[in-house]
């Protein structure tokens, strides 16, 4: 199916610059035309698609770059107390997998500090695609417990290889279960770049 929109829609509707700009959600629709067949009645139907359906072509049309920008709560973040997982990407499905090519890192410093601990010497708080570690972490010292806004631009893989990856896992944030926090109020934004990968090719 090819999928083509309008350039031509103002001479139905009213001039295109007179309607407001908005962030795209994956539910909204955008005004095509579905090119047809011959013997069809109406030749390149106008019809409606999804952001989203038309997003998934991506992966189908050899294309599979996405971004996913995502925002985690404090709430979120001080039930890493004791430990636990929060799900940035989920897991794609039978037959592909997720690759993280990049991820900007933005803790939106609001008022108090966090007092993240990792006391044992295994404990963290570390990126993982599935039960693979990525190497890439998150310092209490000087990635959270902040009192001023912290960037940073994280590379994947964080080695030369990921020579263990998995397939249809989902791409997680996780804390050891000596991980420790009481305290803080800040947001931290990420902004994920990654592949999913369709593997039946």
């Amino acid at each position: 199916m090819s999928i083509y929109i309008y350039n031509l829609i103002k001479k139905t509707m009213a001039e295109i610059t007179s309607y407001p700009t908005a962030s795209p959600k994956g539910g909204d629709y955008l005004l095509g035309a579905q090119v047809g067949v011959p013997g069809d009645t109406i030749a390149n139907p106008t019809k409606k698609f999804t952001v989203a359906s038309i997003n998934a072509l991506q992966s189908s049309g050899g294309v599979d770059l996405i971004q996913k920008d995502i925002v985690i709560t404090p709430a979120q973040l001080l039930n890493f107390n004791g430990g636990g997982s929060i799900e940035l990407i989920p897991a794609p499905g039978t037959g592909k997998l997720i690759a993280v090519q990049n991820m900007i890192y933005f803790l939106d410093y609001n008022s108090v500090a966090y007092n993240f601990a990792t006391p044992g010497f295994s404990d963290t708080i570390t990126f993982k695609i599935g039960t693979i570690n990525t190497f890439q972490f998150l310092n209490t010292t000087n990635d959270l417990n902040v009192s001023a806004d912290k960037y940073i631009s994280f590379d994947f893989p964080n080695d030369d290889e990921n020579d263990d990856i998995q397939a249809n896992v989902a791409f997680t944030l996780d804390a050891t279960a000596g991980v420790t926090v009481s305290q803080g109020n800040s947001p931290v934004k990420l902004s994920i770049l990654y592949r999913n990968v369709n593997l039946n090719f």
